[in-house]
């Protein structure tokens, strides 16, 4: 790993775990992107050897930073579009790395340790990984979330460009945006200030975990499913929302009693209203499914 972590070969499940709940201990700011989504893969991969992964994100880093270096002796103009360039002669050109477009929700679309070993993915994990190296490269890179569409954010001397990865690197201004949205959310949806927003380290990680979450229910895995949020709850403990995911797929899973814990604490930390009356009305739901 590249840091933030334990550098170990074949690693086994219960180091995993303590690996990530390490994660969950440290400050956003300390966090390294690739390295959590790369621990947040490794119990898909069992006995997998994950030293070679660091070794092999530093050498694209390189990389992308030498590859800027040259646009710029070049003549290039040192702006976020010079950077973009960078980064999509590293990943899309030299490497190749595209989204699988016939078969965007399988569970490996979401999975940085698939995408690094086949050069395929969903949108979520090739944005994740755009992101992971710009900010290595120490640039200001964002990740948004515009209506549930990855993109990045690119910001260096005053100029900011936004970009979508999965579309090989397409500049989307303030009218693809828009259109985005409305594609998305309808016709009548407008941009709003939150889709400018940019997600945290962590909250990228839970994101991505989240998707995961969603391909394995659509394809009724739901220990998998579980499994999926339990690890997002380790790196992410304060985020209350996992919660109540996991009461839903205990509840799936007939497990009354952990869904009830799972929800009465999600009650006790979510604030009054409708997501609060919401949790009642399932917390009552199981109770009376697990009544004999």
């Amino acid at each position: 790993m590249t840091g933030g972590g334990k550098e170990t070969d074949n690693i086994k499940e219960t180091e995993i775990e303590n690996i990530l709940s390490g994660y969950g201990a440290l400050p956003d700011q300390s966090l390294k992107l690739f390295d959590v989504c790369i621990a947040l893969a490794a119990p898909l991969h069992p006995g997998l050897k994950l030293q070679r992964f660091g070794v092999f994100f530093n050498k694209q880093t390189a990389a992308v930073k030498d590859r800027f270096d040259a646009l710029i002796q070049a003549g290039a103009e040192d702006t976020p579009h010079t950077q973009l360039a960078a980064l999509k002669h590293v990943i899309a050109d030299c490497l190749g790395w595209q989204v699988r477009a016939e078969s965007p929700d399988f569970p490996a679309a979401c999975d940085m340790i698939a995408l690094v070993d086949s050069g395929y993915g969903g949108a979520t994990v090739l944005a994740v990984f755009y992101a992971a190296a710009a900010q290595a490269a120490g640039w200001g890179a964002d990740f948004l979330d515009v209506a549930g569409c990855p993109l990045i954010r690119l910001t260096r001397n005053g100029q900011r460009v936004i970009f979508d990865p999965a579309q090989n690197g397409k500049i989307m201004d303030a009218g693809a945006l828009r259109g985005l949205v409305k594609e998305r959310k309808g016709a009548t949806a407008e941009l709003s200030a939150g889709d400018y927003q940019p997600l945290s380290a962590r909250a990228i990680c839970v994101f991505l975990q989240n998707r995961l979450k969603s391909c394995l229910i659509e394809a009724e895995d739901y220990n998998a499913a579980l499994d999926t949020v339990q690890r997002a709850q380790m790196i992410a403990p304060d985020e209350y929302r996992l919660l109540f995911d996991a009461a839903v797929l205990y509840a799936r899973l007939s497990r009354f009693t952990q869904a009830e814990h799972a929800l009465t604490d999600y009650l006790a930390r979510v604030p009054p209203g409708a997501e609060q009356a919401e949790a009642l009305r399932f917390l009552d739901e199981i109770r009376r499914a697990a009544s004999p």
